[in-house]
C-alpha cells in the first residue's frame, strides 16, 4: 500500500511539508525553499510542490470568483499558500486580474513568514501565521492542495472562521485528496527526498464530509470537479481523486 501511496502522491516537497509543521519547521529549511523559489525564479521558472513547470498552475474557479464583473476588488486569503505560488502564477497568466486583487495574503508557518517577509517585497502581497494578523477582511478564501494536511482542529478553526465572515464571497478548494468512501481515511506519506525514514501524516476526506462541512458553514457549492487525475488503490479498494470545490457565500451577495 505504501508504494502505491508513494506513486500517487510523488515527491513530498517544501511545499507540503510547511503546511502540517513536520519536516520543515525551521527557518534553515525555510531558507532553502525560499533559494530554490529564486533560482527558479531567475531562469523564468515557476515552483509548485517543489516541481519546477515552464507554465504555472492556476485554478480556474479561483480565476472566475477574480473575474466577476460585478465585484470591482478582492482580498484573497490564501491558506498554506507557501511562498505566494498561486499570486505568483496569476501574476504571470492573468496580469490584469491581478490588478483587481488589493491584498492577497498567504497564511503559512512562522517559519516561512519570517522568510518571505525579509525577502519578497511585493506591493499587495502579505504573510502571516494566522487569522489575526489580517490586515483587510478577505472576499476570498483560497485552500489549493492544503485541507488534506491540516488536522481536524485546524480544520474545524478555519470553518467557524468562514461561518462567522460576512466578508468571504467565495471559498475555491483546490486539489484536495478526497476519497469516495463515507468516512475519511488517515494516510502517511514518506519524505523520501530529505529523509526517507520520516513519515508524516494526511488525510483523503470523504467528499461527503466535505459537502456538508462547507454547506453548514453557510456555503453554496456552484460546482465540483477532478483535478489532477485520480487513483485507485486497488489493495483498499477504494477510489481517491484529488478534487476541486467551489462555493459562494450565502451570508454574502455574489
Amino acid at each position: 500500500m505504501f508504494n502505491e501511496l508513494r506513486r500517487f502522491l510523488g515527491t513530498p516537497s517544501y511545499y507540503h511539508s510547511t503546511v502540517h509543521n513536520l519536516c520543515y519547521h525551521d527557518e534553515e529549511s525555510s531558507s532553502k525553499l525560499y533559494q530554490t523559489f529564486s533560482s527558479l525564479a531567475n531562469l523564468g521558472l515557476f515552483e509548485r510542490d517543489g516541481v519546477p513547470q515552464a507554465t504555472p498552475y492556476l485554478s480556474d474557479d479561483l480565476i472566475d470568483s477574480i473575474a466577476n464583473p460585478y465585484i470591482q476588488h478582492h482580498h484573497v486569503l490564501d491558506l498554506g499558500g507557501s511562498l505566494g505560488t498561486n499570486y505568483w502564477a496569476l501574476r504571470h497568466l492573468h496580469p490584469r486580474l491581478l490588478n483587481k486583487v488589493k491584498s492577497w495574503t498567504v497564511i503559512e508557518l512562522p517559519e516561512l513568514v519570517a522568510v518571505a517577509n525579509r525577502n519578497l517585497n511585493e506591493d499587495n502581497l502579505y504573510f502571516v501565521s494566522d487569522l489575526h494578523h489580517l490586515k483587510y477582511p478577505p472576499t476570498i478564501f483560497l485552500c489549493s492542495g492544503v485541507l488534506q494536511y491540516l488536522t481536524h482542529n485546524l480544520l474545524q478553526s478555519y470553518v467557524s472562521f468562514l461561518s462567522s465572515s460576512i466578508s468571504v464571497r467565495y471559498l475555491v478548494l483546490d486539489r484536495t485528496l478526497c476519497t469516495n468512501s463515507f468516512n475519511n481515511m488517515s494516510l502517511y506519506e514518506c519524505d523520501r527526498t530529505h529523509d526517507p525514514s520520516r513519515w508524516y501524516k494526511l488525510n483523503a476526506l470523504s467528499t461527503s464530509y466535505i459537502l456538508d462541512l462547507f454547506s453548514s458553514a453557510g456555503y453554496q457549492l456552484l460546482r465540483s470537479g477532478i483535478t489532477l487525475g485520480g487513483y485507485t488503490y486497488s489493495s483498499l479498494k477504494k477510489r481517491l481523486a484529488f478534487k476541486s470545490f467551489f462555493y459562494r457565500s450565502l451570508h454574502t451577495p455574489s
